[in-house]
């Protein structure tokens, strides 16, 4: 599945985002929807497209720390205290969004975006990657955005050397969401990260972008 492809988009769908109810099941609206009118809750605009009008444009990840004593070295990469807890924060964003996507969509369904962030430690990875179980890496409870995450990355690790796991924003199948932003079932990343942590006496932390390469 891909995020963020124009296939199947139905107005049903879009008219559920707009509203708020972007995880309600594929298809359920009950009442007529005015593309103009109610997704774009606008009585004048023109040139409202159903597509791009209300699609994201590339996904791009920045990261950033409020730790002290920790430092940002670059997009990718922290040196990050030795024996102790670190924050890092991930911020999705979409470039060349369409002109209602933020205010109507993104905006909209905040709260559902926010909870599905999710942690794989085990299995392979979105990008084919094998993961290898880390525990000394997790997420901050409850403070997830439908475009921030933090997590908190604590050293040393138990099994000094890489540890890979991966930090994604997941689609929930079979719902408005899912139907008019993807071009197939089944849920799918709405971004990730890939997360390389290291213990090498100072405490190293890498980022991997949402391509599963470094910036």
């Amino acid at each position: 599945m891909a995020f963020a492809v124009k296939a199947d988009m139905r107005l049903s769908d879009l008219g559920l985002i707009t509203a708020g109810n972007g995880y309600n099941s594929a298809d359920s609206a009950t009442s007529e929807i005015s593309l103009r009118g109610d997704c774009a809750n606008s009585g004048s605009a023109t040139n409202v497209s159903l597509g791009s009008s209300f699609f994201p444009g590339t996904r791009t990840l920045t990261t950033s720390t409020n730790t002290a004593g920790a430092t940002r070295l670059n997009n990718a990469a922290f040196t990050i205290p030795h024996n102790a807890s670190t924050n890092i924060i991930g911020t999705l964003a979409w470039g060349t969004a369409g002109t209602f996507f933020v205010s109507r969509c993104l905006n909209q369904n905040s709260s559902n975006l926010g909870g599905k962030w999710q942690l794989n430690n085990y299995g392979t990875s979105t990008k084919g990657v094998s993961l290898s179980g880390n525990d000394s890496i997790s997420w901050t409870n409850g403070n997830g955005t439908a475009t921030t995450q933090t997590f908190v990355v604590t050293t040393p690790d138990d099994s000094p050397g890489p540890d890979l796991c991966e930090m994604i924003q997941v689609v929930q199948a079979n719902t408005a969401w899912e139907a008019f932003y993807c071009n197939t079932a089944g849920g799918s990343a709405a971004g990730n990260v890939h997360v390389t942590s290291e213990d090498d006496g100072n405490g190293t932390l890498t980022l991997y972008d949402v391509d599963g390469t470094l910036p």
